[in-house]
């Protein structure tokens, strides 16, 4: 739905990320994700003001057991401006909370491209010892969500 609207009503006449429909549109998606998500799990006093940049603690992103590896973006900050291509094994997001954030696309910085959100950003728990913070991007197609 979030992909419709934008791909139909948004991007067509958004010509930079400063044009002020992309605040309205950033208040639309946290409004649907309200009403679809958070109020059909029970959670619809949950405060969206950090929706899209901060995990969502109660929400759980599993990749699929019939994967063994699999390509992913990572990044070691918490507002990243550098995604790093890497290869992860079963092994090695098991053993990890993989904590929901967003569903990720790249339009913020192609206002008039369409976008097919391709990835779940996800904040990894559990991934370092020296407690550096890793987000990962996860293709779509090959996860699911849950309530903690």
């Amino acid at each position: 739905m979030r992909r419709s609207l934008w791909n139909l009503q948004f991007a067509g006449y958004v010509k930079s990320i400063t044009d002020p429909r992309v605040d309205a549109f950033q208040q639309i998606q946290k409004l649907l994700f309200k009403a679809i998500v958070l109020e059909s799990c029970g959670k619809g006093d949950y405060d969206l003001r950090g929706f899209g940049a901060q995990a969502i603690d109660f929400l759980r992103v599993d990749i699929s057991r019939d994967i063994g590896q699999l390509e992913i973006l990572v990044a070691r900050s918490r507002h990243p401006s550098q995604w790093i291509k890497q290869t992860v094994k079963r092994d090695d997001w098991r053993q990890k909370a993989l904590v929901f954030i967003d569903f990720f696309d790249w339009y913020p910085q192609d206002p008039n491209g369409r976008c097919s959100y391709p990835f779940v950003e996800v904040e990894v728990r559990g991934s370092s010892t020296s407690g550096e913070m890793e987000r990962w991007l996860v293709p779509t197609e090959y996860v699911t969500a849950r309530l903690a």
